[in-house]
């Protein structure tokens, strides 16, 4: 985590919520999805996973349908994020 002083003299923390990060890829998530278990990916992530691994959930690793559906309160917090924090592009 790196710490730079701004015009104000207040130190800007440049960390990326954990919450808005792919458990598989740890980045910041584009296009995020919630699987049946409860559990939210970057699309592309978890959509590779299910293919090489089968209908496995790779954080739980309990059985999925390995339907995926769109996280929109995610995307929208990372939309506030990005506004917020136009270095998190």
């Amino acid at each position: 985590m790196e710490k730079f002083i701004n015009a104000t003299n207040e130190p800007i923390v440049f960390q990326i919520p954990d919450y808005l990060c792919c458990r598989v890829t740890l980045d910041l998530m584009e296009d995020p999805v919630i699987t049946d278990s409860g559990q939210c990916y970057e699309r592309t992530a978890i959509e590779e996973h299910i293919q090489k691994n089968g209908k496995t959930d790779p954080f739980t690793r309990k059985p999925i349908s390995g339907h995926l559906y769109p996280c929109i309160g995610i995307k929208k917090a990372i939309e506030q994020f990005l506004n917020a924090n136009p270095w998190g592009y």
